[in-house]
């Protein structure tokens, strides 16, 4: 453990990193309930309902994950 939350070489972010950190479904659920508060702050339902279609995505990806989908 290097005190990063990633492996940056010279300022440049580690791409690897970057990949492994899209593929998490906490990162989908996190940016929506981000974007689900600016839209309530600014008051823009299309911020809102891009959110929680982002906060849906974490708990589909998660489901997956565990095979708990049914297909």
């Amino acid at each position: 453990f290097n005190g990063r939350c990633c492996d940056c070489r010279e300022g440049v972010l580690d791409m690897n990193w970057l990949r492994a950190r899209l593929n998490q479904p906490s990162t989908y659920a996190g940016l929506g309930v981000v974007v689900v508060a600016l839209g309530a702050l600014y008051d823009a339902p299309p911020l809102i309902w891009c959110g929680i279609v982002a906060g849906g995505m974490g708990f589909i990806l998660t489901g997956e994950e565990n095979g708990n989908m049914d297909s």
